[in-house]
């Protein structure tokens, strides 16, 4: 692919120069400078109304409100600034006469808003540092945010802290959820792992068990897949086999006495889960401070879970979605009075939409290698990626990554 040259000509250079000035500020007996936006003192004065320059000072403000709660103006400023050259550069030999810019208002138009899309994604890109940008063909871009943290730099922040880092069921994520709930398969595998000594024959339940316990076991002493296999009396060769064979039983058993459920219904269940975790939390004995910790905690754990954020936030004025988002994405909390309103949400929800198993036609597979294949396809634009590599969508407004 080749590579963008970034240009910037003098027509260019002379569009940038028009945006900006110095400004020399006294106070007291101190002297000081800083860069403003031209448009600043004209949008107010009638004959600028259309001025390009106002057009410019408007859209800065628009992100420098959008962003207010990680940037100042100060560093808005600044990283508008970059990007608008960026997006100047960009263009390069196409950026148009600067006074064919000025008087041709069709021109301007064009050339106006393509830098404003550049810029507004240049901030997006400049403010999220985790994201990445991916051109999937030529008209689709997604913007993939990478919401991962390595063991290394929890165990680092213990050291730094005088304290000790074990890994342990002490320590787990979720601490509280049962050993049966820590992993969701398919219908078809749950059905298989419970009842497999009914699906396999007794040679084919010997194999599986001593595989199970050679090759995930023992994979701390480097022991190969086929030497794993060769232990127990099989090959490379004839595994593929083995497998299509135990697929087939496990299906006819599952088509026997297996029970569907929709796909959506583990998450449902989740959601209920959560919501009913944090009725919990809310109706307990524990001290104020503590109830309005935990609560927090939970909404700051599921708020990127899509159901879960348009459940807590019905009802709630513009104000108090913007403390919510401040809250999620710093170390302050969300007040009392709007807890006491999301409890009230939280408690609808569960009255109205009692968990049921659902009925599916049949059992689905999602897996899939290429983890772009899910955002290919979707009318999202940005995604997170977790942990564990899967994409999920997101919608960007007034908020980080």
């Amino acid at each position: 692919m080749k590579k963008l040259e970034r240009v910037i000509t003098n027509d260019g250079r002379q569009f940038i120069e028009s945006l900006f000035e110095y400004r020399v500020i006294k106070q007291s007996k101190i002297t000081t400078s800083k860069v403003v936006m031209t448009g600043m003192d004209l949008k107010n004065k009638k004959e600028y109304k259309k001025d390009y320059r106002v057009y410019f000072y408007t859209h800065f403000k628009g992100l420098a409100n959008k962003y207010a709660f990680v940037l100042n103006r100060e560093e808005a400023l600044q990283v508008y600034a970059a990007c608008l050259t960026e997006a100047v550069g960009l263009l390069g030999e196409r950026f148009p006469d600067i006074e064919e810019f000025k008087t041709k208002k069709k021109l301007q138009n064009e050339t106006s808003r393509y830098i404003k899309s550049m810029v507004e994604n240049g901030m997006y890109l400049e403010v999220n540092h985790s994201v990445k940008k991916v051109t999937l063909n030529k008209d689709k871009t997604k913007y993939i945010s990478i919401d991962a943290q390595s063991i290394e730099a929890i165990e680092d922040y213990y050291r730094r802290n005088d304290s000790s880092f074990e890994l342990s069921d002490d320590n787990r994520i979720e601490p509280n959820v049962r050993e049966d709930e820590m992993y969701q398969f398919n219908s078809l595998v749950e059905n298989f792992l419970k009842s497999k000594e009914r699906v396999l024959t007794n040679r084919q339940l010997d194999w599986y068990n001593k595989l199970k316990n050679v090759y995930v076991a023992q994979h701390d002493t480097h022991m190969s897949k086929s030497e794993a296999f060769e232990s127990v009396g099989l090959s490379l060769k004839n595994f593929s086999g083995y497998c299509k064979r135990i697929k087939e039983r496990a299906e006819e058993d599952f088509a026997v006495y297996g029970k569907h459920k929709a796909l959506s219904a583990g998450s449902r269940e989740q959601l209920h889960k959560v919501f009913t975790q944090f009725i919990d939390v809310a109706d307990s004995d524990d001290n104020l401070n503590n109830i309005r910790v935990n609560l927090n905690r939970i909404i700051k754990d599921n708020y990127e879970t899509e159901q879960f954020e348009i459940v807590i936030l019905d009802g709630l004025s513009t104000d108090e979605k913007i403390e919510i988002v401040r809250a999620v994405k710093s170390d302050k909390m969300v007040s009392n009075r709007i807890l006491y309103k999301i409890y009230g949400n939280v408690e609808t929800y569960i009255s109205n939409n009692e968990v049921v198993e659902v009925e599916a036609s049949q059992v689905k597979s999602t897996y899939h290698e290429g983890y772009l294949i899910s955002a290919e396809d979707s009318k999202y634009t940005n995604f997170k990626m977790d942990a564990s590599g899967v994409l999920r969508p997101i919608e960007i407004e007034g908020e980080v990554g």
